[in-house]
């Protein structure tokens, strides 16, 4: 299933409350800037904190409620910044990041992440092929030391 920016925001209106707000440019009007492969992962992650969000008696509906600042692709990697988060939450995001250096950005399947004329991503070998077409068959290169969290 295509999990799109509307699936978002219906399941969890809470988190995205602020999005027409949001002026930052990788966000605009809270979209998520991220491509679909990493979408579950997001998914999981928001399942996950609103559930201990409820779990602490946070009340969706107060302005003390996290709420998202910005989710990306940055250097390869799924970045996740939220408002108001509650100090012992920041394990569940670190645990979505290191999630997106092992999975392809665009498809979910298993990936490493690497450059492709000096653009960080993390990409299934099939994703690969593709992107590197696209780009007009550019130079793919492993990207070794990014792989904080081998197999």
């Amino acid at each position: 299933m295509k999990l799109t920016d509307e699936m978002f925001f219906e399941r969890f209106p809470a988190f995205f409350r602020n999005r027409e707000e949001i002026t930052n440019p990788r966000l605009v009007h809270g979209e998520l800037a991220i491509d679909m492969g990493w979408r579950p992962i997001v998914w999981a992650l928001l399942e996950t904190l609103e559930a201990d969000s409820a779990d602490m008696g946070l009340d969706p509906a107060s302005p003390e409620y996290p709420a998202v600042a910005q989710i990306k692709q940055k250097f390869g990697g799924l970045r996740v910044y939220l408002s108001r988060l509650p100090k012992g939450f920041y394990f569940y995001i670190q645990h979505a990041e290191m999630c997106s250096f092992r999975t392809c950005e665009k498809c979910g399947k298993p990936a490493r992440p690497g450059w492709l004329n000096g653009t960080v991503l993390t990409l299934c070998l099939s994703c690969r092929k593709d992107e590197r077409e696209a780009w007009g068959d550019g130079e793919w290169t492993e990207a070794g030391h990014l792989n904080l969290y081998p197999e």
